[in-house]
């Protein structure tokens, strides 16, 4: 069984309580939406306490799950608490947990072809331990630089100037954690570092959406990129109708003669 989660992994300066919309629908209906549309994903489930991921969850078909009680959980405590519950659903139904995958609350841009792409991918290409979506930089930030290989997987550009390495002129990609493809088996057992749960070759998900939205100035540009991929206004009114009109009663006096 393939499982889908939703995780609400930051608090928006602009939307602290993700209450943000787009086209008249909460901005984690999309990700639900694209899940939905999935030909990989099996079922949905979505972890957050924001009423409005719950209201989503609800409204697309996915199971609430509580968030665990800690403050601040880490990226790795929330993949493996959701990894725990989402585990627990599959064994009721006989089934075994193959792959999870993690969409974020707060990026929207995404879709069901995306999903498939990641998952195909990590199941059947050889090699892969997971697949990350990853957007294009445009300006050259060494900490966050990766390029893809030959066969599609990431790994991080050398530092330039080091043993003679230049800035790099090939395409620069950055996560943007919109979409994550985990083996079950690496999440359980990776403890160090934070990220050993990707693995030691993750595939590159080309995203060409929008990053993580987290302010209102970003909403205009996301609906944009909706109506592009064919998603409808949900929040337009058709205008009023006139109404039909009662026909006129026949006349009751008689004809003057």
């Amino acid at each position: 069984m393939i499982c889908a989660v939703l995780v609400d992994w930051l608090q928006a300066p602009d939307f602290p309580d993700q209450d943000a919309s787009a086209l008249g629908r909460p901005l984690a209906a999309y990700p639900l939406m694209a899940a939905k549309t999935s030909a990989r994903v099996h079922r949905r489930f979505a972890l957050s306490a924001k009423q409005s991921v719950k209201s989503a969850a609800l409204q697309y078909g996915a199971v609430i799950l509580d968030p665990p009680p800690d403050e601040n959980p880490s990226p790795s405590r929330l993949l493996r608490f959701a990894l725990e519950a989402v585990s627990r659903e599959a064994a009721k139904e006989g089934e075994r947990l193959r792959l999870l995958v993690a969409l974020s609350a707060q990026a929207p841009a995404v879709t069901g072809a995306v999903i498939d792409a990641g998952v195909d991918a990590v199941l059947e290409k050889s090699g892969f331990d997971s697949a990350l979506s990853v957007s294009k930089l445009p300006l050259w930030i060494s900490r966050a630089a990766l390029r893809e290989t030959p066969d599609g997987a990431l790994e991080l550009f050398p530092e330039p100037g080091l043993h003679g390495v230049a800035a790099p002129s090939s395409e620069i990609w950055r996560p943007n954690w919109s979409l994550l493809v985990l083996k079950p088996e690496l999440l359980a057992s990776a403890d160090s570092p934070e990220f050993a749960w990707l693995g030691k070759r993750s595939f590159a998900v080309k995203q060409p959406g929008l990053w993580p939205v987290e302010y209102q100035w970003q909403i205009p540009a996301l609906e944009n990129w909706l109506k592009k991929h064919g998603v409808s206004d949900a929040a337009y009114a058709p205008e009023p109708q006139p109404q039909a009109q009662k026909s006129a009663k026949p006349a009751t006096s008689r004809p003057v003669l």
